[in-house]
């Protein structure tokens, strides 16, 4: 339910549908609103100039991030990014699967010690989470072909959200990870919600943005009726409404 909620082609959908349904003439007035609605919907979630402007107002400067000359112990990247392909026996990657490539460059870098994967599609435990069912220890491997040593490769197989990815890693590494604020790894759309996660956590990090797309989008410029944004639009409504939801439940007073 969430996901139609979140997406704004149900939104499109629902009033095309109520256009439809206000076929008698005394609701004739309320069928032409219904259409412009729609249209105007359309037209805005399908213009990439428009995205570009929310997601930097959503993102902020949370993208600019100088790790120059710093170190961690630890690199917590956040799951979401692929899961396990059975049939096939490997990890199949979705377009923000640089959270974990550029983890292992910084750990190639110096810049981390441990890579933490903070679950995610191609580990997570399928009793947990009975829609997906990865393979933690083929997910090893596979990390570990990209010369990520097994003793600095840390995997988290519980967490079904941000909020798990927060509370379960904090479980799983004791104080160790409270020695040195570790090096938080995601998308930059979904940094704001993540931050707020950890801190809600009681832990502190510093931040490494990926999968920067806003650049890339601009170029798009004015052009209406661009589909691909649709699902970005999608995204970013899911964070904001993720973002708002954690702050009220996991708040201190509603605690």
């Amino acid at each position: 339910m969430i996901y139609y909620l979140t997406n704004p082609i149900f939104y499109v959908f629902l009033f095309m549908l109520l256009e439809l349904l206000t076929w008698w003439k005394r609701l004739r007035k309320l069928r032409y609103v219904s259409l412009i609605i729609a249209a105007i919907l359309l037209l805005v979630f399908t213009n990439p100039s428009l995205y570009v402007m929310a997601e930097r107002a959503w993102i902020g400067d949370r993208d600019k991030t100088d790790i120059t000359g710093k170190h961690y112990r630890y690199g917590l990247v956040l799951g979401g990014y692929s899961y396990w392909d059975w049939k096939r026996n490997r990890p199949e990657f979705s377009e923000i699967g640089d959270r974990l490539f550029e983890a292992i460059q910084l750990y190639h870098n110096g810049v981390i010690d441990k890579v933490v994967l903070a679950s995610d599609g191609s580990v997570i435990d399928e009793n947990i989470s009975p829609g997906l069912h990865g393979n933690a220890d083929e997910m090893r491997k596979y990390v570990g072909r990209l010369g990520v040593k097994d003793e600095d490769l840390i995997i988290e197989p519980r967490a079904n959200s941000t909020h798990e990815n927060a509370t379960f890693t904090l479980d799983l590494l004791g104080d160790s990870i409270r020695l040195q604020r570790p090096l938080l790894i995601t998308s930059s759309i979904h940094m704001r919600r993540s931050i707020l996660a950890f801190n809600q956590a009681g832990l502190e990090v510093d931040t490494y943005a990926t999968d920067i797309d806003a650049p890339f989008l601009a170029n798009g410029g004015y052009k209406f009726l661009q589909p691909g944004v649709i699902g970005r639009w999608t995204a970013l409504i899911h964070e904001v409404a993720g973002y708002m939801a954690y702050k009220h439940r996991y708040s201190p007073t509603n605690e």
